[in-house]
C-alpha cells in the first residue's frame, strides 16, 4: 500500500488523491467558521468539490457566506451548511 502524504492547505485537495475526483463530490468540513476551516472551505470550492459546513448557528452560517474569500468564488448552491449546536451531542451529527 503506498504512503499517504500530509496534506497542506497550499496545495489543492485533487494534487493529494490518488482516484479521479468526480466534479461536484460532496465534502464535510467541520470548524468551518474558523481560520483553518475558512481556508478549506476555500481551497475544496476552487477545487469543484461541493462543501457542507458544519456550524454552530445560522449567524456562524452568515458569517462564513460573508467572508470575503468565500464571496469572491460565489459558491451557490455548491456551499450548504448544517447547523450542529453540539457536535459531541449524541444525536449531534446524524
Amino acid at each position: 500500500m503506498p504512503k499517504s502524504r500530509p496534506f497542506h492547505l497550499t496545495q489543492t485537495p485533487t494534487t493529494n488523491f490518488r482516484h479521479k475526483k468526480m466534479s461536484g463530490d460532496l465534502v464535510l468540513i467541520t470548524g468551518g467558521t474558523g481560520l483553518i476551516g475558512i481556508k478549506t472551505i476555500h481551497t475544496a470550492l476552487k477545487a469543484g468539490y461541493s462543501v457542507r459546513a458544519a456550524v454552530r448557528s445560522q449567524a456562524k452560517a452568515d458569517a462564513v457566506l460573508a467572508t470575503p474569500t468565500v464571496k469572491a468564488i460565489n459558491p451557490g448552491s455548491r456551499l450548504t451548511f448544517v447547523i450542529v449546536p453540539d457536535i459531541l451531542a449524541r444525536q449531534g451529527l446524524r
